[in-house]
């Protein structure tokens, strides 16, 4: 009787390795923040969501997730300003996650600086490697230990509808970006777009927004007129 219990333990924790486990994403996209979320569930965690810095701070002011997977570029700011906040803390014990689009470079160098447990390259969409990142922060605090980590899962299927309201979203704001010439705003746009893009594996979007982005980089003043989008913005 012990061991076909023990045997069904094994086989819950392979199934939802992340039971009982709380996360705090604090990402600006929806597609992204969709493929977390079915993932968490997928694995027993419960996930909640803030969409900026400003919203992740009223949650954690009476919210401690095990874990807080926070994105580098977010439209108040860069999360490492939030990972900085929370290793000052002296009753902070919760693990921190840093996510980016980019794959390394400054960012994850400042993010792991601050105090980030690890850095994980958006997308995320492979539900194993997702666990095995969660776990290994998690087991630091005492987490759960049946679960064997592995790689090479199936890909999860992006969300078309968060998607397009990603894009609709990014249209919106950079129209009135370009007619008050806001270039912060312009900035965090386009690696908006290309982290989204990313996730929809639309590799064509992910190319204009990188142009954009070096664009920008250079210092071109932008003047649009017409009924662009992003992708004749990036050749305009």
């Amino acid at each position: 009787m012990e061991r076909q219990s023990a045997k069904l333990n094994i086989e819950f924790a392979s199934r939802r390795p992340l039971f009982g486990l709380t996360i705090l994403l604090v990402e600006d996209s929806r597609c992204c923040s969709q493929a977390v979320r079915m993932m968490s569930v997928k694995s027993g965690a419960r996930m909640r969501r803030a969409d900026c810095l400003r919203s992740a701070r009223r949650h954690l002011m009476i919210y401690r997730p095990d874990v807080v997977m926070i994105d580098l570029g977010l439209p108040d700011g860069s999360g490492v300003e939030l990972i900085e906040e929370l290793n000052e803390m002296p009753d902070w014990s919760s693990a921190v996650v840093a996510l980016s689009g980019d794959d390394g470079g400054p960012g994850k160098a400042q993010a792991m600086e601050a105090g980030a447990a690890c850095f994980l390259t958006k997308p995320l969409q492979d539900i194993l490697h997702f666990q095995q990142a969660v776990l290994s922060v998690a087991n630091k605090m005492g987490g759960p230990h049946l679960f064997v980590a592995r790689s090479g899962g199936k890909p999860l299927e992006m969300d078309g509808r968060a998607f397009l309201d990603d894009l609709n979203l990014a249209e919106r704001r950079m129209r009135q970006a370009l007619s008050q010439a806001d270039t912060a705003e312009l900035h965090y746009l386009a690696q908006f777009t290309r982290s989204v893009a990313k996730t929809a594996q639309d590799h064509e979007l992910v190319d204009c927004a990188a142009a954009f982005g070096a664009r920008l980089a250079g210092g071109t003043k932008w003047q649009r007129g017409g009924e662009g989008c992003w992708r004749c913005c990036a050749n305009g």
